[in-house]
């Protein structure tokens, strides 16, 4: 509801003491309602159609896509956070896959949305899964941008959060 997005910075704008009305900010909420409408277009979206199956290809190695671009919004603070996502799987006994670029798309539809990365990365190898009938495992790297700005995380390291599917960890004797 971009009416409200735009009260509502208002609203944050004179709460920190500045002057919604000044030059320089007046069409902050305008903007800041545009650029929520395309950083949160993924709230509300089901992203497993995305990770169709491509039919025929009978292929029994693992597949990993790695250094997946992903920036989505901390639900905590609502400030950015960045990084990589590497998303592996194994194809089940039928050979199902999906295409590289459908696995990126995946990332960047729940990204967009408020997350947590602990979250995402389960929501990204639950997709995936459910799309391919297989197990996944996602593993995105990111910077908390909250964590960076504040006081509890000066060293800026990056935080990595893996999830694994049990069924996962060894499929057909190769650890995954």
């Amino acid at each position: 509801d971009r009416a409200k997005i735009e009260a509502a910075v208002r609203m944050i704008l004179e709460g920190i003491g500045d002057d919604p009305d000044r030059e320089g900010v007046v069409d902050t909420p305008r903007r800041v309602a545009d650029m929520y409408g395309e950083i949160f277009e993924g709230v509300g979206v089901d992203p497993t159609p995305v990770a169709t199956v491509v039919p025929g290809a009978n292929f029994d190695e693992m597949i990993m896509v790695k250094d997946i671009p992903l920036q989505s919004l901390c639900e905590h603070h609502l400030l950015p956070f960045s990084g990589k996502a590497h998303v592996a799987y194994i194809p089940n006994k039928d050979g199902r896959i999906t295409g590289l670029s459908k696995i990126a798309r995946v990332v960047d539809i729940l990204a967009k949305r408020p997350q947590v990365q602990e979250r995402l990365t389960t929501e990204i190898a639950d997709t995936i899964e459910r799309a391919l009938t297989l197990d996944v495992q996602s593993v995105p790297a990111a910077r908390a941008l909250q964590a960076v700005h504040r006081a509890a995380n000066r060293q800026r390291e990056l935080a990595k959060v893996y999830e694994q599917e049990a069924a996962a960890k060894v499929d057909r004797g190769r650890l995954v």
